[in-house]
């Protein structure tokens, strides 16, 4: 099985290679693979972010995403983070929800020291006439509490607990995310994603998701490798994301069949 896997690898980065200039190699480009695997994965913040964002002073972060098919914007994302790099409240904006309702959802991450311990999720119980009010909003009495995560930490492995699930991430001893396990508490549905890596540069989900590096840019491909060949890995849902020359995130791009689908504008507030 290892063979297909490595092969549609190997496509995935020629067919992005060919496409771009040469770019020049920075002390970023390791950290910036790692980031953009692990910053996919909603309930943990990478270490590299931290780091990070405590280096550069920032302050806050705002995502903008526009459908290529309308006028429309598809979510705003607004992220607050204290001196050390640490999330401490987000906001977001979704106009294509559940139900096809647009929602607002903001969320307060709590620490006990250094450690993330529990995050709250709100909707707000008032309307306001600016959308700014409610993303600087940090008063909790304003807002409705609807769900939560609980975290715990077990040697290598992470516990998150919340009203409808309890999920496991799995590190091994470098820190690398190998195993998560989703447990539905409704109807004890358990879903598992394996995580392997190739050269330090290609990271596996399940057999679902590749992801490649050509300098400043990451290319994600969600498919089945075992079964998919060269000619079709390219019609894949696809999305790049591009950064700068100090490894900050800057734009996401998502593709379907080769045509541009979403486009993200991220930008940056500085303490």
């Amino acid at each position: 099985m290892r063979l297909p896997i490595q092969i549609a690898c190997i496509v995935i980065i020629l067919l992005f290679a060919g496409c771009r200039k040469e770019i020049v190699k920075t002390p970023f480009e390791q950290e910036i693979l790692q980031y953009s695997f692990s910053s996919n994965l909603a309930f943990l913040q990478p270490d590299i972010e931290q780091d990070l964002f405590k280096k550069h002073r920032i302050k806050s972060m705002s995502f903008i995403t526009q459908r290529s098919d309308t006028s429309q914007l598809d979510s705003l994302t607004f992220v607050e983070f204290d001196e050390k790099g640490k999330r401490i409240r987000r906001t977001t904006k979704e106009n294509v929800g559940v139900g096809c309702f647009p929602y607002t959802i903001k969320q307060f991450f709590i620490y006990s020291g250094d450690t993330l311990k529990r995050v709250n999720y709100y909707t707000f119980k008032y309307k306001t006439k600016s959308v700014l009010a409610q993303w600087m909003l940090k008063d909790t009495t304003k807002l409705n509490l609807f769900e939560w995560d609980d975290y715990s930490y077990v040697d290598d492995t992470i516990i998150i607990e919340s009203g409808s699930s309890i999920r496991k991430f799995v590190k091994d001893n470098e820190g690398k995310l190998i195993l998560r396990n989703t447990l539905m508490k409704a109807n004890d549905q358990l879903a598992r994603w394996k995580y392997s890596y190739i050269n330090e540069e290609i990271a596996i989900a399940y057999n679902s998701t590749i992801t490649g590096q050509r300098g400043l840019n990451v290319i994600t491909v969600k498919q089945n490798v075992t079964t998919s060949t060269a000619k079709h890995m390219k019609d894949q849902p696809t999305e790049e994301n591009i950064y700068d020359d100090n490894g900050l995130l800057r734009a996401k791009v998502k593709y379907k069949n080769g045509e541009q689908r979403l486009k993200t504008i991220v930008t940056y507030e500085y303490y």
